[in-house]
C-alpha cells in the first residue's frame, strides 16, 4: 500500500471525496484561524538540542518506569536492562522483546533473570532509525516502543499463577543509542492463569530449551543457561516435570498506511435537510522538552484492551511544538453551491494554508484528522512440558508444547511531513456509504451522551469543546481515537493532570439551515484495562472513553 499522499485519488463527487494531502493545497496566508498554544518557528531543527543529563527518566507509568543512563562498561552496544519485583521484591522472570520495524514487526531478542535481566538491542535501534526516517522523523524527534511481554509465577494461597505483562518501552534512537535503557517495572499482569493444581512449582535457571516446533524428540540434557521462563513442576514427586511459558512472534497480519481520526460526524437524510455546515478544529501542541505517547491495542482472549504506554513517541525540543493545527468548513450542498474549506497552520514558517474541499450531499460520514502507519502483529502464547527424572533430561525425550492463546497487538504512529514539520491532514467526505460506513455502525453500537438538546433556528450553531480529554488510571490526560481503527478507544497520552506534556483539543461546530430540534450525540466506548493485582482474584475495570469525539446531531423539524 503506498501512503495517501503518493495515490492519484479524483474528486469523485458522487462517490467518497477523500480530502489528502499536498496535492490540493492552494492558499498561503500567515495568520492561524483557531489558535490555542503561541505558535513558534524553527522547529524542524532538531539536532541542536539541549545537553541531556548522564541518567533521566524517559516515562514514568503506573506500575513501571523507562530511564536512559550511560552506557554498561565492557558493553560497545545499547543494552536492555529489564528489573521487575512483586510487591517490592525481585522475582525470578523470563522478558520476550518486540518491536515495529520498517516492514511489519522484528524480533530483538529474549532473556532471563532473577530480579534483573539485560539482552543487546543496537541492532533494533538500527531498525527504530530506518521506521521513524521512514514516518518522516529525525531520530531525536520520535520513536517506537519496543514491546517486552514479561512473564513470572506467584503464589495465591495454595495455587501457583503464571501471567504476563506487556510492557511498551520508548525507544528514541538519537538519545537510546550509546546508553544503557533500564526499565523497573512493578510487575501486574495482563494475561493470567493457574499454573497447576497442586500449586508445587519451583524456579530453575538451568533447564531444557524448546525450539519454534510443536513438538520433538530430544536426549540432550538442558544447556547451561536458558533465556525462556522454565519452572519444575511438583519438583517433590516422582513423576515431576519441567514446564516452559513462552511468547512467539507469528506474522504481521496488516501493515499499512491508515487515516487516524479525531473528529468524526455523521448526518442521515433527515439531519441533512436541516443542518447546513459542520466544522472541525484540531488543535496538538507538545511542550517545549517534553513528549506525547500513542498507546497501544491489543485483542486477548477477553477482548480489547487499551496497554498504556510509549507505542510511539513523540518530543519537542526547546519550544512548544504546535504539530497538528487543522480545521475544516464542510458544506452541505442542499443549501448552497459554495465548496467548503480546510486549512492547516505551518510551524516551519508559522503560516496557514488554505484549500477547497467539495460539499456533500445529506447521508454522510465527515472525518477530519491525520494518518500514519497502523500494523497488526500476531503473537503465540505456548505452554511447553516434557517429564522428568533428573531435572535436567526429558524422560521420554519429546517435548510438548500447545498453544494456549493468541493475541494480535495494534500499533500506530502518525506520519510527519518534514517540509512543515506538521502532521499531514487528513479529511474524509463519504456520502456514498462506502468503505466507512461499517466503522461508523460499529460507534452506533456504543454508548452516547445528549450533550445538546435544543431548538437551533436558521444559521444558528452549537459548539462543543473538548480538550485533552478525560482521565484514566495513573490520572493520565487522553485523547482517544477510533474510526477507522478497528480498537476503539486506542489514543494518545498528553501526560498527567500535575505534569501536562501537550494539549489535544478538538472543537466541533453544527450549524442549521433551517429550524430545527438538534440532539446532539457524542458516543463514547467501553476500554478495558485488565491488569490484577498479584494477590488478588481477576478483575475487570472499564473506562469510558469518548471515540475521538464522533457526534451524530440528531435532528428533526420545526413545527
Amino acid at each position: 500500500m503506498v501512503k495517501p499522499s503518493q495515490q492519484n485519488m479524483p474528486m469523485a463527487w458522487t462517490r467518497i471525496k477523500l480530502v489528502a494531502v499536498g496535492v490540493i493545497l492552494i492558499t498561503f496566508i500567515s495568520i492561524s484561524i483557531f489558535q490555542v498554544i503561541p505558535t513558534v518557528s524553527n522547529l524542524w531543527v532538531v539536532q541542536n538540542v539541549v545537553s541531556l543529563p548522564a541518567s533521566y527518566e524517559v516515562y514514568k507509568g503506573a506500575n513501571y518506569m523507562v530511564q536512559y543512563v550511560p552506557a554498561f562498561k565492557l558493553h560497545n552496544e545499547t543494552h536492555l536492562v529489564v528489573k521487575v519485583r512483586i510487591n517490592n521484591t525481585p522475582v525470578d522472570f523470563g522478558v520476550y522483546a518486540f518491536g515495529p520495524g520498517l516492514d511489519g514487526f522484528v524480533e530483538v531478542g529474549k532473556a532471563r533473570g532473577r530480579g534483573e535481566a539485560r539482552m543487546p538491542v543496537g541492532r533494533y535501534i538500527s531498525e527504530a532509525v530506518r521506521l521513524v526516517k521512514d514516518l518522516g522523523y529525525t531520530p531525536r524527534q520520535a520513536g517506537p516502543g519496543l514491546l517486552l511481554f514479561v512473564v513470572t509465577s506467584w503464589k495465591e494461597g495454595n495455587e501457583t499463577y503464571v501471567g504476563t505483562q506487556i510492557v511498551p518501552v520508548p525507544i528514541i534512537p538519537g538519545e537510546a543509542t550509546g546508553r544503557g535503557i533500564v526499565v523497573e517495572i512493578n510487575f501486574k499482569p495482563h494475561i493470567k492463569h493457574r499454573m497447576n493444581s497442586s500449586g508445587n512449582a519451583a524456579e530453575i535457571r538451568t533447564s531444557p530449551l524448546p525450539p519454534n516446533v510443536d513438538g520433538y524428540p530430544t536426549l540432550q540434557s538442558m544447556p547451561s543457561t536458558v533465556t525462556d521462563y522454565c519452572v519444575w513442576i511438583d519438583p517433590f514427586l516422582p513423576s515431576w516435570k519441567i514446564a516452559c511459558y513462552i511468547w512467539f512472534y507469528k506474522y504481521t497480519e496488516y501493515d499499512g498506511w491508515s487515516p487516524i481520526i479525531f473528529a468524526t460526524t455523521h448526518l442521515d437524510l433527515v439531519d441533512g435537510g436541516l443542518i447546513s455546515e459542520i466544522h472541525h478544529y484540531v488543535d496538538v501542541a507538545i511542550i517545549a522538552n517534553k513528549r506525547i505517547y500513542f498507546e497501544l491495542g491489543a485483542e486477548i482472549d477477553t477482548g480489547y484492551l487499551t496497554i498504556p504506554g510509549p507505542g510511539f513517541t513523540v518530543q519537542a525540543d526547546r519550544s512548544d511544538w504546535t504539530i497538528f493545527k487543522y480545521s475544516c468548513r464542510y458544506i452541505n450542498a442542499n443549501f448552497t453551491t459554495t465548496p467548503g474549506e480546510c486549512s492547516q497552520y505551518v510551524p516551519k514558517d508559522g503560516s496557514t494554508r488554505r484549500w477547497e474541499v467539495p460539499s456533500f450531499d445529506k447521508d454522510v460520514i465527515l472525518a477530519t484528522g491525520t494518518y500514519g502507519r497502523y500494523k497488526v502483529g500476531v503473537y503465540e502464547y505456548k505452554y511447553c512440558e516434557c517429564p522428568t527424572s533428573d531435572g535436567y533430561t526429558c524422560t521420554y525425550g519429546v517435548w510438548r508444547c500447545i498453544t494456549k492463546s493468541t493475541h494480535r497487538i495494534h500499533w500506530i504512529a502518525p506520519e510527519l511531513n518534514p517540509d512543515t514539520q506538521a502532521w499531514y491532514p487528513y479529511s474524509i467526505i463519504d456520502d456514498s456509504r462506502s468503505r466507512y460506513w461499517d466503522a461508523w455502525v460499529r460507534i452506533l453500537q456504543q454508548k452516547y451522551d445528549v450533550i445538546f438538546d435544543s431548538k437551533l433556528s436558521k444559521d444558528q450553531y452549537y459548539t462543543n469543546s473538548l480538550a485533552a480529554l478525560s482521565y484514566t488510571a495513573g490520572n493520565v490526560l487522553y485523547f482517544a481515537f477510533g474510526l477507522p481503527l478497528r480498537v476503539f478507544g486506542l489514543g494518545v497520552s498528553a501526560g498527567t493532570s500535575y505534569d501536562r506534556t501537550a494539549y489535544v483539543s478538538v472543537d466541533h461546530v453544527a450549524r442549521a439551515g433551517k429550524c430545527a430540534y438538534v440532539k446532539l450525540r457524542r458516543y463514547y466506548t467501553p476500554q478495558l484495562y485488565l491488569e490484577p493485582g498479584v494477590t488478588h482474584t481477576w478483575q475487570k475495570s472499564e473506562l469510558v472513553q469518548p471515540i475521538a469525539p464522533a457526534y451524530w446531531p440528531y435532528s428533526l423539524p420545526c413545527g
